[in-house]
């Protein structure tokens, strides 16, 4: 029996393992039996007064769903059952809130790691930070809100991490919260899946840090780390304990490891061939993300099982890079199961040669990913991102060389004229279903529209999605402002027209098509249908 202070109140009494027979009602006689009637399975109960001191919360934790629902249900007052409700409510939901954290704020993540900081309780129920599983820090919009209280808010991050004893995933995208004293704290877990962070440049506090804590000395070992993803943002070269400390979590964790990511903004060929050398042995490894520079590594023929391929282009002007790199390609053995490709244009004459075994069927060039398609939000980017027309002709022409073959495509370009520049790629594209071009320039598909229809989807019998970004116009370009150049009703007239030449024997066999970010159609018994999609907030405005 749970221990309850007797009173003169009418008491809920429960065994250790509850059921509806269990509970008794002290001064039944006193109670108005007229009052309210209940089923037979579940008898009435009163817990208008109840005055249960301790271990009520461990009661309603305990306690079925159910068996809480009747008792709140059947309670002749409204506040005693709000409250057990409460607590109830509490008891369930706080596990699963404090299960993963996600900070993108500086107010937030000063606030929620404050309260984490705290020692915690001894009660197991209410040590907060040991419920944390996954804990997340984003990369912060507004950071030097953060800078006053910067070096507290680095104390109570580390204290709190400190004090999450059963966390199993770690990533950390702001820069500057990776310190030596954060290292410490999370080196001693043994139970981390996933680590995710991003290395800047190390100042002199920070080289005063290591000392303190022991940093050459940190050497962690996680039996259960699956994946490891590491970003290094340095514009001067890290400190021997730095590396060594990254090249032992690399190295030793290499052959457990299921997914693995090494960025760089620097070109550093001698820090990859530090971290990835040829003692790493990726045995298990399945998805792989590495900047263009370490594609010659030699420890890249010791991942067999590897499917997805990601490679970033590190802050070199891309001639430079093709102008080097220009005779490079991967060894035979190198990726013999790779499916899935996402790379610069000017790496794929590396990755996809003339004589390769490789069964690549989808293809990213440039990062043009579904998320990050042009549009009001991603000019900027994409003006200074985007490879010219010519570059991306040049990786094109080693599609047809996987044995896939390739049915997804997706690329970035700067300028693009659809009706003169797409109608060369066609010898390139016979096999592709899935087609997205992401352009940060303007287009004018009305102006192409019978050379789409006749030199381009005529000559695509397989392509059944087409996707292209927003074909912007300038509204103010000192204010960067844009306005759609194509409505819903020029969009379905073009689609509508393309369609009409499929039935004369040219045109389009398309089901699905996107002309902007706004709109998504899809071919329904030979009629196009709109689907809506609108901006992040939009929705609420309308609402307003």
């Amino acid at each position: 029996m749970l221990g309850f202070k007797a009173t003169s109140y009418p008491l809920l009494v429960t065994s250790d393992r509850p059921t509806p027979t269990s509970i008794i009602r002290p001064n039944a006689a006193r109670e108005n039996t007229t009052k309210r009637s209940c089923s037979a399975a579940i008898p009435p109960v009163r817990v208008f007064g109840l005055k249960c001191l301790h271990g009520v919360d461990t009661m309603l934790e305990e306690i079925p769903v159910e068996l809480a629902t009747q008792i709140f249900h059947y309670a002749h007052a409204d506040l005693p059952a709000i409250s057990c409700a409460s607590r109830k409510l509490h008891c369930l939901a706080t596990p699963v809130l404090y299960a993963s954290i996600t900070l993108g704020s500086p107010g937030t993540a000063i606030l929620c790691c404050s309260t984490l900081a705290r020692t915690p309780s001894e009660n197991p129920r209410y040590n907060l930070p040991a419920l944390v599983r996954s804990f997340l820090i984003l990369e912060f919009y507004g950071s030097h809100l953060l800078d006053k209280q910067k070096d507290k808010f680095l104390c109570s991050l580390c204290h709190a991490v400190e004090h999450m004893i059963n966390l199993q995933r770690v990533a950390v995208k702001e820069y500057g919260l990776v310190t030596p004293r954060f290292w410490a704290s999370i080196t001693k877990y043994t139970g981390l899946k996933s680590l995710d962070i991003v290395i800047p440049h190390t100042n002199n506090y920070e080289m005063a840090q290591m000392e303190e804590v022991g940093f050459d000395k940190l050497r962690p070992g996680m039996p259960e780390l699956v994946e490891l993803r590491i970003n290094i943002c340095i514009d001067r070269v890290l400190p021997e304990s730095y590396i060594a400390l990254l090249q032992h979590l690399i190295t030793s964790h290499s052959d457990q490891l299921h997914a693995f990511s090494l960025k760089s903004d620097a070109w550093d060929p001698q820090l990859f061939q530090t971290l990835l050398g040829p003692q790493n042995k990726f045995s298990s490894l399945e998805t792989l993300t590495i900047p263009s520079g370490a594609l010659n590594l030699e420890c890249l023929r010791y991942m067999p099982k590897v499917h997805t391929l990601i490679v970033k282009e590190e802050r070199m002007s891309r001639r430079a890079i093709k102008s080097m790199d220009s005779d490079f390609t991967l060894s035979l053995d190198t990726f013999p199961v790779l499916t899935t490709l996402t790379c610069p244009a000017y790496d794929l004459h590396a990755i996809l040669p003339r004589d390769t075994n490789r069964a690549v069927q989808t293809v990213c060039l440039d990062e043009a990913f579904f998320d990050i398609a042009p549009g009001l939000q991603d000019c900027a980017r994409l003006r200074s991102h985007s490879p010219e027309w010519t570059v991306v002709l040049d990786g094109l022409q080693y599609i047809p060389n996987s044995r896939g073959p390739v049915t997804d495509l997706s690329f970035r370009v700067e300028d693009l004229s659809l009706g003169r520049n797409l109608p060369s790629a066609i010898p390139f594209l016979g096999s592709v279903e899935k087609l997205m071009i992401c352009h940060a320039l303007e287009l004018s598909i009305s102006e192409d529209n019978a050379s789409l229809r006749n030199d381009f989807f005529a000559q695509l019998p397989h392509l059944h999605t087409f996707i292209i970004g927003d074909s912007l116009m300038h509204s103010d370009d000192s204010e960067n402002w844009f306005m759609h150049a194509h409505d819903n009703t020029l969009q379905r007239y073009l689609l509508e027209e393309w369609d009409k030449g499929s039935k004369d024997g040219g045109g389009t066999g398309l089901k699905n098509a996107a002309l902007s970010l706004r709109l998504w159609w899809t071919n329904v018994e030979g009629m196009w249908v709109e689907k809506w999609t609108p901006i992040e907030g939009e929705e609420e405005e309308e609402e307003e």
